[in-house]
């Protein structure tokens, strides 16, 4: 039998939690996803290859609120909900919230109000596994500049970049995402990993600088070279990213 207990949990945000979960029967990634979404009744999920393994069994990684999504047609929309302004509704039946969203499929209702998890995170804790350690008894390492991180962003999402500078408690990452610096707390960091650049790529990187130009004789400073990996190299990131993620548990 295939089972996940949350065993202990710390808030990072009225959305988001670091927790340690043990399993039993060996889930994959993807039963181990799905455990941890049935425990919260689909409220809550795992943020994606954010969980990595403390000893078999016992995994350390982060949870976020599911924000509720309803598709509808615009005759639903006039019978069933009243406007509120531009773009909030309210659902006649419930009074909950909803915000007007467009994608490429068209438009959708994402819920207002999304539900503050500590509650909901608190009542599903078992305490009585002693063997598993606590997060408290877990030390957040210290990221030092040039090593890679996995880490967790404010939407509750995984994202990876080089560290450019750092200090005890956050460090500022060069987002391999968004391009830009990302300031993040120790805590959010789901891994770190130190990673070589090949040669290869070094070169690459240095013929579209000079292409660019770069004056042969400049020195970049860590953001500036990171900023040419992604630009000049975007493959390579995605090779390692893919490698790291091989290894995680969800």
């Amino acid at each position: 039998m295939k089972t996940a207990s949350i065993t202990s949990y710390d808030m990072k945000s009225p959305v988001l939690a670091k927790v340690i979960v043990a399993t039993t029967g060996n889930p994959s990634a993807d039963e181990f996803r799905q455990l941890i979404a049935e425990k919260f009744d689909m409220r809550a999920a795992p943020v994606e290859n954010s969980f990595r393994e403390l000893q078999p069994g016992v995994s350390v990684g982060f949870i976020r609120a599911n924000r509720e999504v309803r598709v509808v047609e615009k005759a639903e929309l006039k019978a069933s909900y009243r406007i509120l302004s531009s773009n909030i509704l309210m659902d006649n039946s419930d009074k909950t919230l909803w915000e007007i969203k467009s994608g490429a499929g068209g438009q959708y209702l994402t819920r207002q109000d999304t539900e503050d998890l500590s509650d909901l995170v608190e009542a599903r804790v078992y305490h009585q596994r002693q063997n598993v350690p606590k997060l408290h008894q877990l030390t957040a390492s210290r990221v030092n500049s040039n090593e890679l991180v996995a880490f967790v962003t404010d939407t509750g999402s995984l994202d990876y970049g080089f560290v450019v500078r750092s200090n005890p408690e956050r460090a500022q990452v060069l987002s391999s995402t968004t391009r830009t610096l990302a300031k993040v707390d120790n805590e959010l960091i789901a891994g770190i990993y130190q990673v070589e650049i090949d040669k290869d790529t070094n070169k690459r990187i240095g013929v579209q600088l000079r292409a660019n130009g770069l004056n042969p004789g400049q020195k970049l400073n860590a953001e500036q070279y990171y900023r040419a990996l992604f630009d000049y190299s975007p493959e390579y990131m995605e090779e390692v990213i893919k490698m790291i993620e091989q290894g995680v548990t969800a």
